[in-house]
C-alpha cells in the first residue's frame, strides 16, 4: 500500500440508492437519461416519478 492509504479508512453509506445509480447506471443521474429510460426501456410515453415508485419501493425492500 502507498503511504497515503496505509491508515484505516471508514466508508459510511447513507444513501444506497445514490451509490447504486452512480456505480451502475450513471445516465439516470440526468433528466434526459431518466426520460430515455422511461420511454425507451419501460415503454411509457410520459416520464413520471409515479412510474418509478414501484421499482424504488422494491429496491428499498431488498436492501433492508
Amino acid at each position: 500500500m502507498s503511504p497515503r492509504s496505509s491508515k484505516n479508512v471508514t466508508l459510511e453509506v447513507e444513501g444506497t440508492d445514490r451509490m447504486y445509480l452512480n456505480d451502475y447506471v450513471p445516465r439516470l443521474q440526468w433528466e434526459q437519461g431518466v426520460v430515455g429510460f422511461v420511454q425507451n426501456h419501460r415503454g411509457q410515453p410520459v416520464a413520471s416519478s409515479a412510474l418509478m415508485a414501484p421499482r424504488t419501493q422494491a429496491f428499498v425492500r431488498q436492501t433492508n
